[in-house]
């Protein structure tokens, strides 16, 4: 019987092992880019791009994001990729460098087959293009004009887009883009003060800035290689500084900002979770509890790395990480597995601990792929988010209830699966049960806390405390609806799959409140965080949830159906989902 245990379970620790050692080679391969060391160096170097003073490093990656649609362009480094476009504009004129999403634009501007990178000249050089794209601005115009929404197409939304791609290799080229050079050295002005930029210095009378203009064509010829890097970004900051003062820009949080890109913390958190729930599932199949712990140890660690993330993040932006869609994200994760194991220490079981970890891995991964515009990108604060008191215990609250929700939610679809697949298994079904009730418990607490901290920072911000702003609404419909499933699940009106059920359907509402308001109606005082985008991908997983209810349903049904054929008079607790017996 030994041999036997020893011959199954060794398979299973090889495939673990395997696991283990693929994710941690992409761990590394994440946190070791492809970089052009030479210009380490200058990366820190501040700019001012956008109001905000920000690393040259951070400005390049964002160009080139938005020029080639990819912050790494066919493995270039972004840094050396818009220095090498300023050195040698001509000759980048001719490349494909210029994103073309929109099939109908490609063709416009004479791309063909599966090409998707256009070049300079091709866009500037098709009238298709031109005209039509005038024809967009005048309707941009007009309806700007009246106040009213322009109701562009998806085609005409693309045309405006390319120009602004074609506009920003005009800025990287000019030197428009590279604004190094404060016009005061009081640091309390520069968020209001132009910087010049590299294009501004040539031919400059000003001393000071002809010798930082001097030492920018030495930092071009080093990024070629025709001289060493490291004296001619010495010489740029000597020179910089004697312009501008030596307390310009705070070059320890440039410095964090750099490293910050370069190593995608919570990328590496992500991949974290997915490798803890990776041996959290093996302990169900193998026997030893040193593999559950060290799921356990796992999940723990990456939940302390994430609080490590986020210090890090704060200590660059300096406000609370839950100002845009991208931060609530990422907290919902570190937050949702956080719930998980407290559950899973309070109660055992296994199962809240793999939803933890499902639900931290789910939302890190759409973290990582979200577009940057939607807070991946380090940006500037709403004015009426700068109250870090309100903002901070508010908007934590709130989308903390959206983490023990999630954590519910697959919590549900597990209980759900137990129901169509395996009815049998009543005491993991019950224990499922107590922790979905439990998290949707801790849910409750916080939006109701949430909502009302929310009508007091209104008061303060805007002058009353509740105006039936759509974000407000659907805070209420969200505590409202999970109620009900609490009080019609302890008055017993709801059963055990009802609850199932009724913590997947929630959630949707969830769903509504922190994507929908700000990316489907867009409308409301929250304005500050609206966005677009996003709406086929949410629009399939509510489908896939409601389809997954309907055929668990069913799967249920044809379980239980053939015993009443024997006894259709008598009605048997597994016959009736409502019936079956709760967690003591």
């Amino acid at each position: 019987m030994n041999s036997i245990h020893r011959t199954t379970r060794l398979p299973l620790s090889r495939f673990l092992c395997a696991l283990c050692l693929s994710a941690l080679s992409a761990l590394l391969v994440c946190a070791s880019p492809a970089r052009a060391q030479d210009l380490d160096a200058l990366r820190p170097i501040p700019v001012l791009d956008g109001g905000r003073i920000k690393p040259l490093d951070t400005m390049a990656r964002e160009s080139v994001r938005l020029m080639t649609g990819r912050e790494s362009f066919r493995g270039n480094d972004p840094l050396a990729l818009t220095l090498a476009i300023h050195r040698d504009s001509v000759s980048w004129e001719t490349r494909p460098l210029i994103h073309v999403p929109y099939l109908s634009l490609r063709t416009m501007v004479g791309l063909s087959g599966d090409a998707q990178h256009a070049t300079p000249a091709q866009v500037r050089s098709s009238d298709a293009y031109r005209n039509f794209l005038s024809v967009v601005v005048v309707k941009q115009r007009a309806a700007q004009a009246t106040r009213e929404d322009p109701r562009l197409s998806r085609e005409e939304t693309a045309a405006l887009e390319l120009s602004h791609r074609l506009r920003m290799f005009d800025a990287v080229a000019s030197g428009e883009r590279f604004a190094i050079l404060p016009y005061k050295a009081n640091a309390s002005a520069l968020d209001h003060d132009p910087w010049r930029t590299v294009d501004a210095l040539a031919g400059s009378a000003d001393p000071a800035g002809a010798a930082v203009f001097t030492a920018w064509l030495n930092i071009l010829r080093a990024s070629n290689k025709e001289i060493p890097a490291a004296p001619a970004v010495d010489a740029l900051r000597l020179a910089v500084t004697l312009a501008a003062g030596p307390n310009y820009a705070d070059t320890a949080v440039l410095s964090r900002e750099v490293a910050y890109h370069a190593l995608h913390p919570f990328r590496l958190a992500w991949i974290g979770y997915l490798v803890a729930l990776a041996v959290l599932c093996a302990s169900l199949m193998i026997t030893s509890p040193w593999v559950y712990r060290a799921g356990m140890g796992l999940l723990i660690g990456c939940i302390a790395w994430s609080i490590f993330a986020f210090a890090w993040r704060c200590s660059i932006t300096g406000w609370a990480p839950v100002t845009n869609i991208y931060e609530t994200v990422i907290w919902v994760a570190l937050v949702g597995a956080v719930v998980a194991v407290c559950i899973e220490l309070s109660h055992g079981g296994k199962t809240a601990a793999i939803s933890g970890a499902i639900g931290a891995t789910a939302a890190g991964v759409v973290a990582d792929i979200m577009p940057p515009e939607f807070g991946a990108a380090v940006q500037n604060l709403a004015p009426v988010l700068r109250s870090n008191l309100w903002l901070t215990v508010h908007v934590l609250t709130i989308t903390s209830s959206y983490a023990a929700f999630l954590v519910a939610l697959v919590l549900g679809n597990i209980v759900l699966g137990l129901f169509a697949w395996k009815p049998s298994a009543k005491p993991a079904i019950a224990l499922n049960l107590k922790h979905l009730y439990r998290a949707v418990q801790v849910g409750v607490l916080l939006i109701a806390a949430g909502s009302i901290l929310g009508g007091l920072w209104a008061d303060v911000s805007w002058g009353r405390f509740w105006a039936w702003d759509p974000k407000e609404v659907w805070a209420l419909i969200i505590l409202l609806v999970y109620l009900a499933l609490l009080h019609g699940r302890f008055a017993g009106w709801v059963g055990q799959w009802g609850l199932a059920a009724g913590a997947v359907v929630a959630f949707l509402t969830v769903l509504m409140s922190w994507y929908g308001v700000n990316f489907i109606l867009g409308a409301g005082l929250h304005s500050y965080g609206f966005g677009t985008g996003g709406q086929l991908y949410v629009g399939v997983f509510t489908a896939t949830q409601l389809g997954y209810i309907g055929v668990c349903y069913l799967a249920h049904r044809a379980h239980i159906l053939p015993r009443t054929a024997y006894a259709p008079a008598i009605e048997s607790p597994a016959m009736n989902p409502n019936s079956l017996p709760t967690a003591k």
